[in-house]
């Protein structure tokens, strides 16, 4: 039995009241905003931009602490640098172009929270490593449609890449190799190169620009990976009379599909 469901009823229950009380002062200072209301519904952490909405979690659990704290420091950190008109102009378009933000500006406020409030690097790392091990946060598999793939791999490999969760180390290995398999080898490169440049975004303009540099760049690459190979100067050359390709070969007027490019499988984004 943990340390926390051994504490009488009523301590708990008290202890849980403090808390509650004090993320408003929590979500107030990182969110850089007076005034903020803190409200407990539903299953998730959101937030409007005004107020911060958190789950129940089960009071028994010894992760309590940390999964409320790690979830108002994120949405605080959305209150104190998200641009909610990108954001809500942007949420109402393609669901994957609004899902990619959300990866990507969830990692560039937690960058920018972190080099003002240093310690919620660990408290955000924490709250992720609790949904983890309960079961929450998977990895990406080949029977998943191309942009879940997409973007799941992209929390997994930007949190561990640029943020230092190792929660999320394993899944990004175990991404990336699924990746390689369903979009082309060329997207993959240009891919990487593109999250590289999370730490350098200084906006929500800046992650919604990024996002869409990288659903121009995939569908650029579908569209190269489903052309018809070209044939080489020579074969050209010898197909303005068949007589004359067959003697140059040989005598052999094979129809290899050696060079046939391979299309990385179906990574059309809907």
């Amino acid at each position: 039995m943990s340390t926390v469901a051994r504490m009488p009823a009523a301590r708990r229950a008290g202890r849980a009241r403090n808390l509650y009380g004090a993320l408003p002062i929590v979500a107030a200072a990182l969110g850089d905003k007076f005034g903020v209301k803190v409200i407990v519904a539903g299953n998730q952490f959101m937030t409007d931009g005004s107020r911060i909405t958190v789950p129940a979690i089960d009071l028994d659990d010894e992760s309590f602490k940390d999964v409320m704290i790690g979830g108002v420091s994120h949405e605080g950190a959305h209150i104190r640098f998200t641009d909610f008109n990108v954001w809500y102009a942007a949420a109402g378009t393609n669901p994957v172009r609004r899902s990619m933000l959300n990866v990507v500006e969830d990692v560039r406020i937690e960058l920018a929270l972190a080099d003002d409030y240093p310690g919620t690097r660990q408290t955000i790392a924490k709250m992720f490593e609790f949904y983890r091990q309960k079961g929450e946060i998977k990895a990406v598999t080949e029977q998943d449609h191309p942009a879940t793939i997409l973007v799941n791999y992209a929390l997994h490999r930007l949190r561990a890449q640029h943020l230092g969760q190792r929660c999320f180390a394993d899944l990004a290995e175990l991404g990336e190799a699924v990746v390689r398999k369903v979009y082309p080898a060329g997207a993959v490169v240009r891919l990487h190169a593109l999250f590289a440049e999370v730490p350098n975004l200084e906006s929500t303009r800046d992650a919604l620009e990024l996002v869409d540099l990288v659903l121009a760049m995939l569908k650029e690459e579908e569209e190269k990976a489903r052309q018809p190979p070209q044939p080489q100067q020579g074969e050209q050359d010898g197909q303005d009379d068949p007589d004359q390709g067959a003697s140059q070969q040989g005598g052999s007027a094979s129809g290899s599909d050696d060079g046939a490019q391979d299309a990385g499988g179906d990574a059309r984004l809907v």
